[in-house]
């Protein structure tokens, strides 16, 4: 039986779009629902590493998550598909013009993340698209607390 008293674990919403932001190589990111915090599992490479403030211990942690399954939900990495969408979408915010029309050219090429982000900045653009890029992925985020029944915080 659902039991509508149950209190729903809460997320700090700048701390999963942080992750989501910002994700690379160097592991990846939880959901601990136990401490309602973003943990990062960092990739044995890179030892030492501080992540979000705090340094993280990966062998514990990663003995915690296989201990723990469900104390945890990864953080998804932004796929190509969904980075290629807040590009499109920046492009569409721009007046009519010049600057609008070459990131344009640049979205029709084979792969344009990186002659996309040289253009941006070449166009003094970095600010706007950071600011765009970051509400957007906001947006994400929350579908995701949402899906995974998380309030955000």
């Amino acid at each position: 039986m659902f039991n509508f008293f149950r209190r729903k674990a809460r997320a700090d919403l700048e701390d999963i779009v942080s992750a989501m932001a910002y994700a690379n190589k160097t592991g990846d990111y939880y959901y601990h629902k136990p401490s309602e915090e973003v943990v990062l599992r960092v990739n044995p490479v890179f030892t030492g590493f501080t992540a979000m403030g705090a340094y993280v211990e990966t062998d514990e942690l990663a003995a915690d998550i296989k201990a723990n399954p469900g104390d945890y939900i990864h953080v998804p990495v932004l796929g190509l598909n969904e980075n290629y969408r807040i590009m499109v979408g920046y492009t569409e915010t721009l007046p009519e013009g010049e600057e609008k029309e070459h990131l344009a050219q640049i979205l029709k090429s084979s792969y344009p993340f990186r002659a996309f982000g040289r253009a941006v900045s070449a166009l003094g653009l970095t600010s706007d698209y950071e600011k765009y890029r970051i509400d957007s992925i906001r947006d994400i985020a929350l579908e995701w607390c949402r899906e995974n029944g998380l309030r955000a915080r």
